[in-house]
């Protein structure tokens, strides 16, 4: 007869064996737990007290359903360990007696292991299987009879064997977890002649498209010919120059004297909020006062 005091380990918990969720099933001598339908194994005794107790299958094949209870286990606060801490010197010691040769798996990741690859990861080589579903919508990718990987060159499209690393930065730029486009080049003339590479999206000087601003000679040009004069407000406060018709859809008369006017900074601004001048819109000839 098992004592209704001890405990087994059920998962993260101790359960009494008198708990009503743990039942004895004498048809076929085994005990449940309840509600979940696990079969429990009677484990001899405990490695701390001796004692028997109940513990899950699982728990005996895996090694660690050897003690009855947290508190045999010496887990947690009962662990002779609990609040203490190592020393700095302890710690570097330990630290050492573990690195380089030291490492019990120092070695052993060789040839004769099965997941060795070649060492591809010193070699800086890219497998295929490994890569090329990654990038294969962007760049166009084939297989070596080596398993690694082969892609065009952006500027030259020769076929060449990227370095893993190259690759890598490539599949981040494309997931936009870097800056960049991070494209792949045979060499590095290749490289050098490419009209992106190194290149800012915004360059020193460049101006939005949704910018109000003319060429500098023509905004000149029209001031001048309204004499630095708003044609809404008669005010010379911050004067601009304003197409009557925007840029999108009349690219060709973008330069011409005629189809621009003076306003100042205000009314340009409230041109600009008009319904039919957003800068979605730009058709202003209509709302710009005297100019039809």
């Amino acid at each position: 007869m098992i004592d209704s005091g001890i405990f087994g380990f059920l998962g993260k918990y101790e359960m009494k064996l008198d708990n009503p969720k743990v039942v004895y099933r004498e048809s076929d001598d085994t005990w449940i737990l309840k509600g979940y339908g696990t079969k429990l194994v009677l484990v001899d005794k405990c490695l701390e007290c001796g004692k028997p107790f109940l513990a899950e299958p699982k728990q005996i094949k895996l090694g660690i359903g050897k003690y009855c209870s947290f508190k045999c286990a010496k887990t947690g606060i009962n662990h002779p360990m609990w609040g203490k801490h190592h020393t700095k010197e302890h710690r570097k010691n330990i630290s050492n007696s573990l690195s380089g040769e030291k490492h019990p798996n120092y070695g052993k990741f060789n040839e004769d292991h099965p997941s060795w690859k070649g060492g591809v990861k010193e070699k800086n080589i890219p497998l295929h299987d490994t890569y090329a579903h990654q990038i294969n919508y962007a760049e166009e990718v084939r297989e070596t009879e080596e398993g690694y990987l082969e892609v065009r060159c952006a500027t030259c499209t020769k076929w060449f064997m990227p370095t893993r690393n190259a690759v890598r930065s490539r599949i981040k730029a494309l997931n936009g977890k870097m800056r960049g486009e991070s494209r792949l080049y045979c060499s590095e003339p290749c490289k050098k002649s490419c009209s992106t590479y190194y290149q800012k999206k915004y360059p020193k000087g460049h101006k939005p498209d949704y910018s109000r601003e003319v060429q500098p000679e023509l905004r000149e040009l029209v001031l001048e010919r309204d004499d630095y004069t708003c044609i809404k407000c008669n005010s010379k406060e911050r004067p601009e120059c304003h197409h009557l018709d925007g840029i999108l859809y009349e690219p060709l008369l973008s330069a011409d004297v005629e189809e621009c006017v003076t306003v100042c900074h205000k009314c340009h601004k409230e041109i600009h909020n008009e319904k039919g001048c957003t800068r979605q819109d730009m058709k202003c000839a209509e709302i710009t006062t005297g100019h039809n």
